[in-house]
């Protein structure tokens, strides 16, 4: 196998940072000669090839399908640098302190860099990149948009750090390096050896190992072909808690043999083949790899300003330490905040509560929580995590809109600058990482004024101008809808869809003020036209087959259209549980079930609950506005005078009302009955009259059916001209939509329904 070398001298500029510049620079690899070399090491890799992607460099993609959990990558340790192999080669070449992992590998690095294409890794040194754009070599009008001087603070000391290290290892650098230019029969050995033992070079092979290197029980290899695996966040990671890279390690497994790398989704063939690399912070992805994650990253955090708490010669101040220590917290809590209420660590929930307690209670507290239970003199809710929300929810929108209110650019001046396409690289990083804190401080600000108003609601049950609560019994009111205030429930259907696995999700529910406060779909990443931006599998739509699969005779006399209508309401009423709760985890369909409109009212139906909301406003559904065509009619002439409407919407009623009747007629109730619980309710004018309208209005229509697909009939109407937007794998039993282009985070629409 040969290797061509580029005659040429690398120098790369940015701003005035110069960022790597050396004598042997290897012309990039082909697809395939790089997965051969790791085959011909004794390496596997199934069904995957080398690519170049715009934007992320190199990575490796899809020649076959790949399903979660197989083996996709296995890498032998022969050809895995380690810290420990890296020391060993320092000490041949006369390194007597051992180096940290990240130092002996780059050591490692520059002299098999040194050895050109005699090197035994020549082919993968040929693709590592010539500079990582970091921090550490951010311009300053880079480090200064990035709107955080920690960050530029820790690129500095990290540049300190390795330029001490470097005079510390040159001496034995530059033997190791001395030797790898004459196996390459370097034509000067001077330049040869200058070129690999510079601050540049040193700065680069760290750049290396910090980017690219995988840690295994805190220690680090550099693990060629699986290090060229760009990031994708799992479509279940936000219903993952923290779990220190358990996620990462369940799919990478280290052994004395090598590396085995599986697959943690679904992949199609010409897919890119892409894996999460764990519970991270997007500053963990900007610092260290150069990067700033396309979609909502879950595990983000911003840092907020909460106070500090030392022993000193505060007697208030040393009295919350007594408190906080009493409860566990022994240390400051990290002021990184989620951007989610729910996420937000118990230590930090313990400290705002600790923060605001009166002088009374500060007194009374430490004795009381050793006793390990609550008491008047110490308000301390239990069990946790449900820690006093009157009291964080407050502190924390506080914190989130303090933050907000501290950047120098709005986030729609951030995304007007990056229309610019010579915006520098370095500046472009910087902005996409302001915007990304800014969007966990806006989630968090939202759900804390959520929090706030659903705190309210709840302290004033008997609110006399609530005419839900004043025509309910309260005992029936512990029994009502327990879906949660909206915010909640887009939130809890997020956490639903991603946990489907579904194989490909690029947009979320939200609510839309550009819309009125309708749910509608945005993109969680950029979109192009043409590109799939869901995939979801059948089994998680409302379907016709399910339908007769679920009810069995009882609908057996029915066509598809009122099959799957019964359907839906056997999954609507199957929330409601024996004891009369009501939870979306009574049904596989329940999270989107909650998102539909006029839900509430039909549980409540369901319960014997009249909620008193009035259905015959112009802002609800026509076929909601009257039980009778005549009514309806009326209805019709005052609010659709000159429309042809006018006509049609009585006999639209009229049609419902006659199929209807003749359901009552055609459907098995004993089968019914024993199908369905409440089937008097599910049988009802109502109930009926409401499915018929969701169906109506929702239904995506494929191979001459209808079907009820979750998030995808969030997605709004606009008109479309040109091409096709909406195709159905039917081999595989997928629903599938293209898109025009989208930016991430912005609303979603597609061609009428």
């Amino acid at each position: 196998m040969t290797v061509a070398i580029c005659a040429r001298r690398i120098s790369h500029q940015i701003g005035a940072t110069l960022v790597f510049s050396h004598l042997f620079f290897f012309c990039a690899p082909t697809n395939a000669n790089l997965i051969d070399w790791l085959r011909l090491k004794g390496g596997i890799a199934n069904g995957l090839e080398m690519a170049e992607f715009e934007g992320m460099g190199y990575g490796l993609r899809c020649s076959s399908r790949l399903e979660t959990g197989a083996q996709a990558l296995f890498v032998p340790s022969s050809v895995i640098f380690s810290g420990g192999n890296g020391n060993t080669i320092a000490r041949a070449h006369g390194q007597i302190q051992p180096l940290s992992d990240a130092d002996a590998i780059a050591f490692n690095l520059l002299l098999e860099q040194a050895k050109g294409p005699k090197s035994v890794w020549a082919l993968y040194m040929s693709m590592l990149p010539p500079a990582v754009l970091t921090p550490k070599l951010f311009g300053q009008p880079a480090l200064s948009a990035l709107h955080e001087p920690q960050v530029a603070r820790r690129a500095a000391r990290a540049h300190d750090l390795a330029a001490a290290t470097l005079v510390r290892v040159s001496p034995s650098l530059r033997r190791a390096v001395r030797a790898g230019c004459a196996l390459a029969s370097a034509s000067d050995m001077n330049i040869c050896i200058e070129a690999h033992t510079s601050m540049a070079s040193w700065a680069w092979a760290l750049s290396i190992v910090n980017s690219r290197a995988l840690i295994f029980k805190g220690v680090r290899f550099l693990v060629p072909i699986a290090d060229l695996v760009n990031h994708r966040t799992h479509i279940g990671a936000w219903m993952r808690e923290v779990e220190h890279g358990n996620f990462f390690l369940k799919h990478h497994v280290l052994s004395t043999s090598g590396l085995h790398t599986s697959s943690d989704r679904n992949f199609v063939p010409g897919y890119q083949f892409f894996e999460d690399y764990g519970d991270n912070p997007t500053h963990i992805y900007v610092e260290h790899h150069g990067f700033v994650p396309e979609e909502e990253n879950p595990f983000d955090c911003a840092p907020v300003k909460l106070p500090s708490l030392n022993h000193d010669g505060n007697g208030r101040a040393n009295s919350r330490i007594d408190v906080l220590t009493a409860v566990g917290v022994h240390r400051m809590p990290s002021k990184c905040m989620p951007g989610e209420l729910n996420r937000v660590r118990q230590d930090v929930r313990i400290l705002i509560w600790a923060l605001s307690i009166n002088t009374t209670q500060l007194e009374a507290c430490p004795a009381t929580l050793s006793d390990g239970a609550a008491s008047s003199q110490c308000e301390y809710a239990f069990p946790l995590p449900s820690l006093h929300e009157r009291v964080i929810a407050p502190a924390l929108l506080n914190e989130a809109t303090g933050g907000l209110a501290a950047f120098k650019t709005t986030l729609k001046k951030d995304e007007m600058a990056l229309v610019d396409p010579l915006l520098a690289h370095d500046l472009r990083l910087s902005i996409c990482f302001r915007k990304s804190r800014k969007r966990v401080l806006m989630r968090l600000a939202s759900e804390a004024a959520a929090a706030i108003i659903c705190e309210t609601s709840n302290n004033n049950p008997h609110d006399k101008n609530d005419d839900r609560v004043a025509h309910a019994p309260i005992v029936e009111l512990k029994k009502t809808v327990m879906l949660g205030p909206l915010t909640k429930r887009v939130a809890d259907f997020n956490a639903w869809t991603s946990s489907r696995n579904w194989p490909v999700l690029h947009v979320k529910a939200a609510i839309l003020s550009s819309h009125g406060g309708r749910i509608g779909a945005v993109a969680t990443k950029s979109l192009n036209q043409g590109e799939v931006y869901i995939d979801v599998p059948e089994t998680d739509c409302l379907t016709t087959s399910a339908a007769r699969r679920e009810i069995g005779t009882a609908v057996r006399s029915l066509d598809d259209f009122h099959a799957i209508l019964i359907f839906l309401v056997k999954c609507v009423v199957a929330l409601i549980g024996s004891d009369g709760n009501v939870n979306t985890t009574n049904n596989q369909f329940g999270p989107y079930l909650a998102l539909l409109p006029g839900i509430d009212e039909i549980v409540s139906l369901t319960l014997g609950i009249t909620l008193g909301q009035d259905h015959h406003s112009a802002q609800s559904p026509p076929l909601l506005w009257a039980n009778l065509p005549t009514k309806a009619a009326t209805f019709a002439r005052d609010r659709l005078e000159g429309s042809a409407l006018v006509i049609a919407l009585p006999a639209y009623v009229a049609s419902t009302q006659r199929t209807y009747n003749a359901i009552l007629q055609r459907i098995n109730r004993r089968a019914l009955g024993a199908a369905i619980r409440h089937s008097d309710v599910a049988l009802s004018w109502p109930v009926f009259r409401w499915a018929a309208q969701i169906l109506d209005s929702r239904s995506i229509w494929w191979n001459g059916q209808r079907h009820l697909v979750p998030m995808l009939d969030l997605v709004n109407a606009v008109l479309f001209m040109f091409g096709i937007l909406f195709k159905v794998n039917s081999g595989v039993g997928r629903c599938i939509r293209d898109t025009t282009r989208h930016e991430r985070a912005s609303h979603l629409n597609s061609s009428a329904r």
